[in-house]
């Protein structure tokens, strides 16, 4: 039985095995606890867990994000951040994909891919992609303290965007990333 399943609303669900959970969690502590951590560094581990089904899922990506902190694959040349958020009910289309940013902090990675983690570490949801020109665009800044208009509140500065406008999780290798005319 594979672990990922196509879901009818676009996304694809992903199972994580054992092993994926201890890998996630290897990493978070070769990590360690950032200074200042309301979770004592589990909230690592949502991250983490969207990193391994992001590589799981994409083949022929290469997890570099214990050797750079800008990204955490390689993949066609292309550098991609998975942004992960912790969530206990199954995203929708209207929520929203962030990048934490500072106002005057560049972004670094070409991509970004998204995920929301079960709160139980059972699920993850592959929720789509975006390119840094698409996420980084001006609109999508909001401060924190910001409300939009369904009155959520943004906990922090970055880039927020619903997930609807992210591309399909199932169209990012086919996408052509960083070949040129021609190769396949």
């Amino acid at each position: 039985m594979s672990q990922f399943r196509q879901l009818k609303n676009r996304f694809v669900l992903f199972h994580p095995t054992e092993e994926d959970v201890a890998e996630a969690f290897r990493r978070s502590q070769a990590l360690g606890i950032p200074p200042n951590s309301y979770t004592r560094g589990v909230g690592r581990m949502t991250g983490f867990l969207g990193e391994v089904a992001f590589g799981k899922y994409v083949k022929f990506s290469k997890h570099v994000g214990e050797q750079c902190y800008t990204h955490d694959y390689m993949y066609n040349r292309k550098k991609v951040d998975v942004k992960s958020k912790t969530c206990t009910t199954k995203p929708q289309l209207h929520y929203t994909a962030s990048v934490n940013a500072q106002g005057d902090k560049e972004l670094k990675a070409d991509l970004y891919f998204f995920t929301r983690v079960h709160k139980d570490l059972s699920k993850v949801w592959l929720l789509g992609w975006t390119t840094l020109h698409h996420a980084a665009k001006r609109k999508n800044f909001k401060r924190k303290g910001e409300t939009d208009d369904s009155g959520f509140t943004y906990l922090c500065d970055g880039y927020h965007l619903p997930i609807r406008s992210l591309r399909r999780p199932d169209s990012f290798e086919s996408s052509r990333l960083g070949r040129k005319k021609g190769q396949d």
